[in-house]
């Protein structure tokens, strides 16, 4: 059959489609390239050091205790293997759930199982170009090459920003003080995290969502008596996922530490030997506060810590917080705005938070009132949160002493009230 005038032959076709594949292909290497060396590049992250806003080689664990999920650094395990000449370290790891306790195991995984489940670092995406239009602000989590090996292995380090140029920086206490250089110690200042920062970095110690389903089978299991929930008081059945009180004469609600300690424990180190753990003041407490008689409730929180008694107080249509000495009750710092609690029959969604020195009272996530105490200096803040000690002994040996576990009361009065 003759072939018709203008088909093109298969042998050409076949020709032009290979240098077309090759042409594209050239070109989207360039542009990935390109992209990778001045826009963009994608970094995975290697270990634990920015859980929980940024987690390592890790595996998810589900306690079939209560629910509560949460992911488990495998870094120890990746540890014990390359000791091992690469293989994994035969036998069991305890598993625990931190909403019951933080050292009674509530089971055991196979190291293979929990080699089979685990997962890469999590991956971040990171905008190269940003700084030369704008200076680095503190709290960006940034990527940067390790100065001592740019080119190794460990060349990216991934790190929130805290320091800034030009200015000294001092860690006292969990907290983050700067003030520039060559100034005294008394000038130096705490610097606060931005909502944003500060929601990311919260970590939980205790969430009601997640009770034992099986009282007596855990007790059975574990060979150790639960302890109920952190949270009890008189006149409060606190057993469930939400805590009621019938009564509306003055009733308190009184955190255990015995059961739960408030520190900087993380369920995310669960694999690892840790010596000690610190006692901390920065917290967060959240509920949803439904009342039968919204108009006559008030009630109070107190933080006792450093030295201090922190309260949110919710009485006659306004919220007040307050900054008071514990041992002679001299007032540090106090503001009052008004406040009221929705109508009856509605829960209001009630956040209290302590942190970089700084009260504040969140209603449906809005915050509504803060205080800032800024007259402490460090030296001040040495001596309140380790009684007898001034900045140059805590200077040499600032690893050597904790301050005092916090203590948390939270107290109602005139209705009924339930907090989920």
């Amino acid at each position: 059959m003759a072939q018709a005038p203008n088909a093109t032959p298969a042998s050409a076709s076949t020709e032009t489609n290979v240098i077309d594949t090759l042409q594209s292909l050239t070109i989207a290497f360039a542009l990935a390239m390109t992209v990778r060396s001045f826009v963009t590049e994608g970094f995975v992250i290697p270990t634990g050091s920015m859980a929980p806003t940024l987690a390592g080689a890790h595996f998810n664990y589900r306690s079939p205790e209560t629910g509560y999920e949460y992911s488990i650094d495998f870094g120890p395990i990746l540890e014990s293997a390359m000791v091992n000449g690469g293989k994994l370290p035969p036998g069991q790891r305890n598993m625990v759930d931190p909403m019951i306790s933080s050292v009674v195991p509530i089971g055991r995984l196979e190291t293979s199982k929990i080699n089979e489940e685990a997962r890469m670092g999590d991956r971040v995406l990171v905008l190269k170009f940003l700084y030369a239009f704008s200076d680095p602000k503190r709290w960006d989590v940034v990527v940067f090459k390790n100065p001592t090996d740019p080119v190794g292995d460990t060349q990216n380090y991934i790190k929130r920003l805290v320091g800034l140029p030009n200015e000294q920086l001092l860690t006292l206490d969990g907290d983050i003080w700067t003030a520039p250089i060559g100034a005294p110690l008394k000038d130096f200042r705490i610097e606060r995290k931005p909502e944003h920062v500060q929601r990311a970095v919260w970590q939980p110690v205790h969430d009601s969502d997640y009770v034992p389903i099986d009282v007596p089978g855990l007790t059975s299991r574990t060979r150790s008596a639960y302890s109920g929930q952190p949270w009890l008081g008189e006149h409060w059945d606190t057993t469930g996922r939400a805590y009621a009180t019938e009564t509306a004469e003055p009733t308190t609600l009184r955190w255990r530490l015995n059961v739960l300690p408030i520190d900087d424990r993380s369920g995310y180190n669960a694999l690892r030997s840790i010596e000690r753990l610190y006692p901390v003041s920065d917290v967060r407490i959240s509920a949803g506060v439904e009342a039968a008689d919204s108009a006559n409730l008030s009630m109070s929180l107190d933080l006792d810590a450093r030295s201090h008694t922190f309260r949110w107080a919710i009485k006659d249509g306004k919220a007040t917080l307050s900054v008071f000495h514990r041992e002679d009750g001299t007032m540090v710092a106090e503001t009052s705005v008004p406040f009221v609690l929705p109508q009856t029959g509605s829960a209001a969604d009630l956040e209290f938070w302590h942190v970089d020195q700084q009260l504040s009272l969140w209603l449906n996530g809005t915050r509504v009132a803060s205080l800032d105490y800024d007259q402490w200096t460090p030296d001040d803040r040495v001596r309140f949160s380790f009684p007898g000690t001034d900045v140059e002994s805590y200077k040499s040996s600032p690893v050597d002493r904790l301050p005092e576990p916090p203590q948390l009361s939270w107290s109602f009065a005139g209705s009924p009230v339930t907090l989920h």
